[in-house]
């Protein structure tokens, strides 16, 4: 990204705007990068997802044309700050083997819904570019917090503020020496996904997409090359004996993965992200990823907005929870749960705390996976949606409203300048709903959860600050061409 551009292009975050609060974001700062990255709760039926693939191919292209991107001249990692809200993080973005998943060194927690996942997948076949990074976290390391408190100390290549003021900091980091550094220190590590699930299994689906591709050519230029040699030249890495790969469960959306503990060659390490108009490294196998301290890294809750089914009351809501546990009125509004295994329920005009006996608690993940506290998620879908009010996966999507724990936005007006929880009573109280509040989930019951191999319901886990679309672009292909770019082609003359 170009200095000058950056805070016309790189764009906020919506966690907590509404689809009509987007829509007048995005009219009023047209270059902004999230033109690039529509999707249907924005535009509506307006467009097919073959069409709507092709206005953000425009869009891409349109900041291309304009200059908004410059190569970096050669191949980096950078050091990426973001501030603001009350938070600073520090971390690292660069380029990600898909494979680190596939052997399990890059654990998730969410499943994913296959649509989105159909939809995400379908950008990048047509657009081409990846400029969202996915979010990581791995434990503290000595050795990353002396590099990063050492280069944070230099001059930034870029320092801007987005339109809602979080002010960022980029520093490259090309020094071959300082890169190995970096790289020696993740080396055998754990890593741990926060923000881009169906990001990553839409490009794990692309990758495999791809490799087909590759591997019917290969088949064509060389049938004495041994099958596996082919899918070792192809990702890059030299993984060992029994490292299986784990492609996106297609019908339910799910990611699914090898467990085994298998070493990875140096090859697969994280990479630093290249000019993106070279070649070089088979891009499809790579995904960008910024990746984050445990202790740079802000966990929030995320709340849930219900519409009870036909039938059920909330009087009768209330009689199910008091069975199951500890049901009392709270005085002085707004409930936000003080520890895992408590809940603010807004239920019939006012707040309640809940707390679930601990068998009831516990019981719910006997049979799913094997933490016995701190997912309250999970409880709350199995117990209370599933159990009680006898949702099935299509009436949660279509009942269950998910609210980000975000702070308030000063810069918004409405809904996204409120304290969550305040906007939670107002919409529970206009569509005659019940809201939830949730605790955090502990990171220390994210990382169990994710090394048991298991997976909460999407929407579980909110993580502020986000690493921001546009402050980096990589191309999965050689980039658009230049022709064809006038005002009509690229999208100057179309609305939303």
């Amino acid at each position: 990204m170009r200095r000058e551009w950056a805070p016309k292009v790189v764009s906020p975050s919506y966690d907590g705007l509404s689809p009509a609060q987007r829509r007048r974001i995005l009219a009023d700062n047209p270059y902004l990068f999230a033109n690039a990255i529509l999707s249907a709760d924005v535009t509506g039926d307006r467009y097919n997802p073959d069409e709507l693939a092709e206005k953000n191919r425009r869009a891409v292209k349109r900041l291309l044309a304009a200059g908004a991107f410059a190569p970096p001249g050669g191949r980096s990692l950078f050091v990426y700050r973001l501030e603001g809200y009350g938070h600073r993080q520090t971390g690292l973005v660069g380029l990600l083997p898909l494979c680190l998943y596939r052997i399990g060194r890059l654990r998730a927690h969410e499943n994913t819904r296959a649509e989105r996942q159909e939809l995400l997948q379908r950008h990048l076949s047509r657009v081409g570019v990846q400029s969202s990074p996915i979010g990581i976290f791995h434990r503290a390391l000595p050795e990353i917090e002396e590099i990063l408190s050492e280069t944070t100390e230099t001059q930034p290549v870029l320092a801007f503020s987005d339109i809602h003021d979080v002010r960022q900091k980029v520093w490259r980091v090309c020094d071959a020496a300082l890169v190995g550094r970096l790289n020696d220190a993740l080396a055998g590590e754990n890593l741990y996904l926060t923000d881009g699930h169906h990001r990553l299994g839409a490009a794990l689906a692309h990758s495999d997409s791809e490799g087909k591709v590759a591997e019917s050519a290969d088949l064509e230029r060389s049938d004495a090359e041994s099958n596996s040699e082919r899918k070792q030249r192809r990702a890059g890495t030299s993984m060992s004996d029994g490292a299986s790969g784990g492609a996106p469960e297609g019908a339910s959306g799910g990611m699914g993965r090898a467990r085994g503990e298998s070493s990875v060659s140096p090859d697969s390490r994280f990479e630093p992200s290249g000019s993106g108009f070279s070649g070089g490294d088979p891009s499809s196998d790579f995904i960008l990823a910024a990746l984050f301290s445990e202790k740079e890294i802000r966990a929030m809750g995320f709340h849930r907005i219900v519409r009870l089914p036909d039938g059920c009351s909330h009087e009768r809501l209330a009689e199910h929870l008091r069975a199951l546990g500890s049901l009392s009125p709270a005085s002085g509004g707004a409930i936000q749960p003080p520890e895992s295994g408590r809940f603010g329920v807004f239920l019939g005009g006012r707040w309640y705390r809940f707390t679930p006996h601990k068998a009831s608690y516990q019981a719910s993940y006997q049979a799913s996976c094997q933490a016995s506290e701190g997912l309250d998620v999970t409880w709350l879908q199995e117990v209370v949606l599933q159990g009680i009010l006898g949702m099935d996966a299509k009436e949660i999507g279509e009942r269950v409203e998910f609210l980000p724990g975000r702070p308030p936005m000063p810069h918004q007006t409405g809904e996204a300048a409120e304290e969550p929880l305040k906007v939670l009573e107002r919409r529970c109280e206009k569509q005659g709903g019940v809201g939830f509040a949730l605790h955090p989930v502990p990171l220390s019951v994210l990382k169990r959860l994710c090394d048991d191999g298991d997976l909460m319901p999407p929407k579980s886990t909110f993580f502020h600050l986000k690493a921001r679309s546009g402050v980096f672009m990589r191309f999965l292909r050689h980039p658009p061409g230049e022709d064809d770019l006038d005002a009509k082609s690229s999208g100057d003359s179309e609305g939303i």
